[in-house]
């Protein structure tokens, strides 16, 4: 069965910023059917939802801040019930990225954060970005120390294909590694110079990605292109990945 795709919001950012009921209809208009949330743009929650619903998206997930999540998870909570999402992710979020000890610490947080959504019903997952795979002095990977010392019922992967190899590594041989832990995929492509760019017209084999994919735990494949976009539009770009990797589903 083919997992859903949606759309990283994030992606639009700029677009949503001047005008979020317009640009979430073009979203839907290029073919999506569901989105994760990055920040509601100054429109109250019941709105936001109300704009997603009129355009016929729904929200698989969301990304909040891990040290907003570390203060009072409740309102994430909330939240998700509202838009009736499950999924809540975050990224690494002390400054401190060459040491063994900012990771565990991160770890710490991640584990108390996990096990509150996990209470509430929700699937917490860390996302990750390419500085994690690189050797610390310790010889070890930060992104180890996260998944190594958090509990896999508590802290799932939101694993970022991109940020994978970016960092060093072969994507398929991570996702393999970690399994059904894996609890959602982000889908990027990576052009020859390092930058990001549509689906299908980079360098990551997304084909084998999406091929990996059904021997993880991923629930949904979430396309996102943090810049670089095509004629400078993260809406435009938005549709060419979604009709490459339509091509490459099958």
């Amino acid at each position: 069965m083919a997992l859903p795709i949606a759309l990283q919001l994030y992606t639009v950012r700029e677009e949503l910023a001047a005008d979020p009921a317009a640009t979430l209809q073009q979203v839907a208009d290029a073919g999506y059917r569901h989105v994760e949330l990055a920040g509601l743009h100054d429109v109250s929650a019941e709105r936001f939802e109300q704009m997603l619903d009129d355009a016929g998206l729904t929200a698989l997930s969301a990304h909040e801040p891990a040290d907003v999540l570390c203060n009072d998870p409740a309102p994430a909570i909330e939240r998700a019930r509202l838009f009736g999402y499950r999924h809540i992710a975050c990224s690494f979020h002390f400054e401190q990225r060459d040491a063994a000890d900012a990771y565990r610490r991160a770890a710490g947080d991640y584990d108390r954060i996990g096990k509150a959504l996990s209470d509430a019903g929700m699937v917490f997952s860390y996302h990750n970005h390419g500085f994690e795979f690189e050797r610390l002095a310790s010889g070890v990977r930060g992104f180890d120390v996260i998944m190594n010392e958090t509990d896999p019922q508590h802290v799932k992967s939101q694993l970022d294909v991109f940020w994978v190899q970016h960092g060093g590594e072969e994507p398929i041989a991570r996702m393999r590694s970690l399994g059904d832990r894996v609890s959602q995929l982000h889908l990027k492509d990576m052009s020859p110079e390092r930058n990001f760019t549509e689906i299908g017209t980079g360098v990551v084999d997304l084909a084998a990605v999406v091929e990996a994919a059904g021997d993880t735990g991923a629930e949904c494949m979430i396309v996102e292109q943090d810049s670089h976009w095509a004629g400078d539009s993260g809406v435009q770009s938005a549709r060419i990945s979604l009709d490459n990797l339509s091509k490459i589903v099958g």
